[in-house]
């Protein structure tokens, strides 16, 4: 009994020293990356962050524009940053290029701050 045990705990020690040997490994790739950072499940996902408060998570933000009339995306973008500043123009531009429209209607969440909707009026 006293062998079975030593023989599982060396097993459990040599699986520690694999794992440490690939974090060691690991830990070189943030510096070689250019904006200092690795996901280990996805590697376009970056940290972004989501409120003022220093904390934040690792994925994507994707904005969308869809046509009101057929409920279908028109234009899309897939950013890291985690707010929505600045990206409302951006799809508005975008939606009205691909529907050849000389000016469109834009509706926008709570999320976005007067001086974005006052943005797209000037743009669009």
């Amino acid at each position: 009994m006293a062998e079975a045990k030593t023989e599982r705990l060396k097993d459990k020690i040599e699986t520690l020293k694999k794992q440490m040997q690939k974090l060691k490994e690991i830990e070189t790739q943030p510096h070689e990356s250019p904006d200092q950072q690795i996901s280990l499940t996805d590697p376009y996902a970056r940290s972004m962050a989501t409120s003022g408060r220093g904390t934040g998570m690792v994925g994507y933000n994707v904005q969308t524009a869809v046509d009101d009339k057929h409920h279908l995306i028109i234009a899309h973008e897939v950013t890291n940053v985690g707010n929505d500043h600045g990206q409302l123009s951006n799809m508005a531009n975008q939606a009205r290029e691909k529907i050849e429209a000389e000016s469109l209607t834009v509706v926008a969440g709570p999320a976005q701050c007067k001086s974005n909707v006052r943005r797209v009026r000037n743009a669009v």
